[in-house]
């Protein structure tokens, strides 16, 4: 097979194979044991980084490839959704394998998809596929507060869909199936591209969970499994970014106010989560918080190459970057929290490492991560400096707040594997330093001068001694309690939730056994958003 061809062929191929493989996981014990390793196949794609490969007969013509953003982004997603799989392989009760399985893999090869695509068509659709997919892993449980966890992020998404709907519309009447890419100057040139990129910003943004849009997150995570916290925070909340870098007018000029927006956003959200976070009791509300509150040093980034255009790129691979480092980091806390359960005694040795990470603590993926932000800031923006310093020592207390929080008590469910926790681990020190230094040679110096030292260690240490005085001290009981998801407490009470009815039917006399194993497991809202996952994989295969 000759050179060409080879790269056409595994990117149709590669996402094709959770497509053809979560209807067998429901009636096929091998297919549920490969399940976590499907994400696996995405590295095949790695070799043939830069490629674009066109469809012309798939969709509305297909473009799918790797280009240089898409990169660590399809590297984070391949390491955590596998090492997430192999975690919940051993956490989730085996009745209830199957069903998230099977909406594990939906929301892999929709979220696949999200960082290998390059025209709108098609993004659009696997960037649906995986939020609609996500629903099933946040209510596994099937608890009423799950469901309704569910129902928020439900509207929450479908708010975002709306946005973005609009925004292809107002593309598509223009250029159609257009092209796309981080620098594509046709977006810029359309009429009303200002209203259309504002469209863009604030539908991805619902992901990225951007000040005023954010309520939804605590909760869902709070209420998913584990590995599904793990793979919500660490990838799928970064299809946001990916959204981004595909949509806006990035390194055009003349989208200063929408730059401008951002940053300030950005800036806010920053501190507006983490105060927030502080106030929470629950571990996993707190992990959720620091989320929003780190996508500061994602949002800034792009707002600034949207105000500095000449910057844009360098500005982009950092925020890529760093979208890996908390990926990596935040998968590793969420599953942290599984083995503080089951393992006490690791879970206090190790825990601290991503936690002090996220806090950007020196010789760290994070410290190497604002170090070279800062270091690349455009010369109007430095400003930014003192603030970027303040918000790490905000991010120190939302630590030590979670590690005082984490349940040790060795009381866990089913016996959480080590392996898949402590290779996270490993890949969380390594993995973002390479992709730093690939973009920025510098980064791997810097953060051993000692001027870098001192500053880094500095935000750190006023975090730790403020964190000691006032959440161990006698100001503990002085914090304001704020329930989970923030601004929806200013709503009305919500009605409680009322389990759907199961799908029953007459016994006929010849009986499908696959139609009553899908009945017997699936109520009728799964049913629906299962069809409707099938629909989009025959549209995919078609």
């Amino acid at each position: 097979m000759s050179t060409p061809a080879l790269p056409t062929l595994l990117f149709l191929l590669v996402p094709l194979v959770p497509v053809l493989a979560f209807p067998l996981i429901q009636y096929s014990r091998r297919a549920l044991e490969l399940a976590p390793w499907i994400p696996l196949s995405a590295l095949l794609l790695v070799p043939f980084h830069g490629t674009i490969v066109e469809y012309p007969w798939l969709l509305l013509g297909a473009r799918v490839g790797l280009d240089e953003f898409g990169l660590g982004l399809l590297l984070l997603a391949a390491v955590v959704w596998t090492l997430a799989g192999l975690h919940a392989r051993r956490t989730i009760a085996p009745a209830g394998q199957p069903r998230f399985f099977t909406f594990w893999v939906a929301a892999w090869c929709g979220n696949l998809c999200v960082f290998i695509t390059h025209d709108a068509a098609s993004f659009y659709a696997a960037y649906a596929m995986m939020t609609f997919a996500a629903w099933g892993l946040v209510v596994h449980n099937g608890a009423p507060l799950d469901r309704q966890a569910g129902r928020i992020y439900l509207a929450m998404a479908l708010l975002g869909e709306a946005l973005i709907l609009a925004g292809l519309f107002g593309v598509g009447a223009q250029l159609g199936n257009v092209a796309l890419g981080p620098f594509s100057s046709e977006l810029a040139e359309l009429r009303h591209a200002g209203l259309i990129a504002g469209l863009f910003a604030t539908g991805f943004g619902v992901k990225l969970a951007v000040i005023g849009l954010h309520m939804w997150l605590p909760l869902t995570y709070d209420r998913a499994p584990a590995a599904a916290a793990a793979v919500l925070a660490g990838v799928m909340l970064k299809a946001g970014l990916a959204g981004w870098l595909r949509f806006l007018p990035l390194g055009s000029g003349g989208f200063e106010a929408l730059g401008s927006v951002l940053v300030v956003a950005g800036l806010v959200m920053g501190f507006y989560a983490a105060a927030v976070g502080i106030c929470q009791t629950r571990a996993k509300v707190i992990i959720a918080y620091s989320s929003p509150s780190q996508m500061l040093f994602v949002t800034v980034p792009v707002g600034l190459a949207l105000l500095y255009p000449e910057h844009a790129r360098i500005l982009l691979l950092l925020a890529v970057a760093f979208a890996v480092h908390h990926g990596l980091a935040k998968a590793a806390l969420f599953l942290g929290l599984d083995m503080a359960r089951d393992h006490p005694l690791l879970a206090r040795a190790l825990l601290w490492l991503p936690a002090a990470s996220l806090a950007g603590l020196p010789l760290t993926s994070g410290a190497v991560a604002k170090l070279s932000l800062k270091a690349h800031l455009p010369p109007a923006a430095l400003w930014l400096e003192p603030i970027l310093l303040a918000s790490s020592v905000m991010t120190t207390l939302l630590v030590v707040r979670l590690l005082l929080r984490v349940d040790a008590s060795g009381a866990g469910r089913l016996g959480a594997p080590a392996t898949p926790w402590l290779t996270l681990l490993v890949l969380g020190i390594f993995l973002p330093w390479t992709l730093f230094a690939l973009h920025d040679p510098g980064a791997i110096t810097r953060p051993l001068a000692l001027p870098y030292l001192a500053e880094t260690l500095g935000p750190i240490a006023l975090g730790i001694a403020v964190a000691v005085f006032a959440l161990r001290g006698p100001f503990r009981r002085a914090l304001p309690v704020i329930p989970p998801g923030d601004i929806l407490a200013l709503l009305p009470r919500r009605l409680p939730d009322v389990p759907l009815p199961r799908l029953t039917r007459p016994r006929p006399a010849m009986p499908a056994r696959w139609i009553m194993a899908v009945e017997s497991r699936l109520d009728l809202l799964t049913l629906a958003v299962v069809a409707w996952l099938g629909l989009l994989a025959l549209l995919f295969m078609l």
